[in-house]
């Protein structure tokens, strides 16, 4: 219920059930308001997996973007750092890997230049939070990359 608030709103058949296209349903989420939501279909996933739903909102066009988990054994996913984890090097935005500057097994030092990423002809200089050697780097050149993504792992 924390991640997603209070499904009981909802009818059963529309929680355990998706709509069908044109379908309508109305959504009582206070005495004397009611939402009236209307699905009207959704977009191929993407690179990433996510899709496009559109649906009608009180009569108003609305779209989300949302993941679209039944695809995970076919849609790519860097692995994931610990960003409370000086040793784990970790992308802080999306983009895409321009430049790896170090190999594995190298010395590096804190504030020693390791990666550049590019994200909308932004470059970013990556550099070592701590004193370390690289025991692995994730990723290779023109990988593309989300915030979050493990770059390289210090030891």
């Amino acid at each position: 219920m924390d991640e997603y608030g209070d499904g009981s709103i909802y009818e059963t058949k529309a929680f355990f059930y998706p709509l069908k296209k044109e379908e309508e349903i109305n959504v009582d989420i206070e005495e004397g308001k009611t939402l009236i939501i209307k699905y009207l279909g959704q977009s191929e996933p993407d690179e990433k997996g996510y899709r496009r739903i559109y649906f009608e909102l009180n009569g108003q066009p609305r779209n989300v973007r949302i993941k679209d988990n039944t695809l995970t054994d076919i849609i790519k996913s860097n692995e994931k750092g610990d960003l409370s984890n000086p040793k784990d090097i970790c992308a802080t935005m999306p983009g895409k890997i321009t430049e790896i500057l170090v190999n594995e097994g190298d010395k590096v030092k804190k504030g020693d230049l390791l990666i550049i990423t590019e994200a909308m002809k932004i470059e970013t200089k990556v550099t070592a939070n701590i004193d370390g050697v690289v025991e692995r780097i994730t990723l290779k050149e023109n990988d593309k990359i989300e915030a979050g993504d493990l770059l390289i792992k210090l030891s």
